[in-house]
């Protein structure tokens, strides 16, 4: 499936128990970097989440939020730690006294505290609780990779738009090509009568120097490479796995295969082309670092 890096997706699930939410929040990378972010009772959990994530996306820098809402009531499942709670009393007494003020400590203070109640509940039910969790951990991750996967077909539309306007300026160039030659040998035979005034030119070396030109300046080979690179563009494409580190690889050799016409070609209109097919390749480039 090609899909962008770039997305959202949240999930809920619920048992007798507990009811729990997961959002997935994910942007670009190059490699599955997964940080899960919620109550430090799932801690636990924490490889689980990440394996089961990357069973659908396998790339992306991805946060993971984590939330739950306690459903029904146990006995047990409500902690208080009086000796925490005894300890904020103390302080805030003594506190009282030092800055000589009235000491309005309640008992409705002290339980705002924090630490002063937790839950026993998830630390020991922790195999009991991950279907539940698990299940909202994978309709999130479905949901990202449904809206991703969307955002992913606009990005290839967007690439192959791009695609066909470098294409439009190859087969210009290509046109150009012979007549860039053409001038170029003209510049030179001309700086030759210059230099030799009255004395005549040998038309055989000049044949000879027109040869070595032509296939100095001859840039086919760099033009039949880069319309091989688009072809390949579309077999990547049509593979559907994986494909944004193929298509960024190939984006550094068209690269190269413009600049190379641009240095040899020696010739302003063919220049001028080559600037616009750089900047098109770029764009492509920042579409391609966004694809899984």
């Amino acid at each position: 499936m090609i899909r962008s890096m770039t997305g959202f997706g949240r999930g809920e699930a619920s048992d007798s128990t507990y009811k729990f939410r997961v959002e997935i929040k994910s942007v670009n990378s190059r490699y599955a970097d997964i940080t899960v972010k919620g109550p430090r009772i799932f801690a636990p959990y924490e490889d689980k989440i990440k394996a089961t994530i990357t069973k659908k996306l396998r790339r992306g820098k991805m946060d993971v939020f984590v939330y739950y809402e306690t459903l029904s009531v146990t006995e047990g499942m409500v902690a208080i730690n009086v000796p925490l709670a005894a300890a904020y009393k103390s302080a805030i007494d003594n506190l009282a006294v030092e800055l000589g003020m009235e000491n309005d400590n309640r008992l409705s203070n002290i339980i705002r505290m924090p630490d002063v109640f937790g839950s026993n509940s998830m630390d020991t039910n922790l195999d009991d609780n991950w279907p539940t969790l698990e299940a909202a951990v994978n309709m999130a991750a479905d949901q990202l990779q449904s809206i991703s996967a969307r955002e992913g077909m606009f990005l290839i539309d967007t690439i192959r738009q791009g695609k066909e306007k470098i294409m439009e300026k190859v087969a210009e160039i290509e046109e150009r090509s012979p007549i860039a030659i053409a001038a170029n040998f003209e510049k030179y035979r001309a700086r030759i009568e210059k230099l030799l005034g009255d004395t005549s030119v040998d038309e055989a070396r000049l044949l000879q120097e027109a040869a070595i030109m032509s296939e100095k300046y001859d840039i086919n080979e760099e033009i039949v490479r880069l319309r091989s690179h688009f072809v390949r563009m579309e077999e990547i494409i049509a593979e559907d796995d994986m494909i944004g580190k193929k298509l960024d690889f190939l984006i550094q050799e068209m690269n190269r295969e413009t600049n190379t016409i641009g240095s040899k070609a020696n010739d302003t209109e063919i220049s001028r082309r080559v600037v616009f097919m750089k900047n098109e390749i770029e764009k492509i480039r920042e579409q391609v670092q966004n694809i899984e």
